[in-house]
């Protein structure tokens, strides 16, 4: 299966919320989500975040748009900024194939 994987951390060190900031009409993560789904070939999008009720950004979606979507909840150990995104990523795929 063909995946994307969005990977957002709520804290940042010099922008604060910065994947919340709108840039536009949309933020960060929603730019991103709005520019996966254009790619026809990702069956499933992963947004990988930390940041708590993110499912609430993305209410404008069709009810098609949402079925694409997969929220992860990422672990405290992977939220720091000495956390690789590589760890984040294979810490999703992990997750998708043992569901808990």
């Amino acid at each position: 299966m063909n995946l994307a994987i969005i990977i957002a951390r709520k804290k940042s060190k010099r922008l604060k919320n910065k994947n919340l900031l709108k840039i536009g009409k949309y933020n960060l993560i929603q730019i991103a989500l709005i520019e996966g789904l254009k790619v026809k070939k990702f069956k499933k999008i992963i947004i990988n975040t930390d940041i708590n009720n993110i499912e609430n950004q993305f209410k404008f979606l069709s009810q098609k748009q949402s079925d694409k979507i997969i929220f992860m909840k990422r672990k405290p150990n992977l939220s720091n900024d000495k956390a690789k995104a590589v760890s984040v990523v294979m810490d999703s795929i992990k997750k998708l194939k043992n569901p808990k």
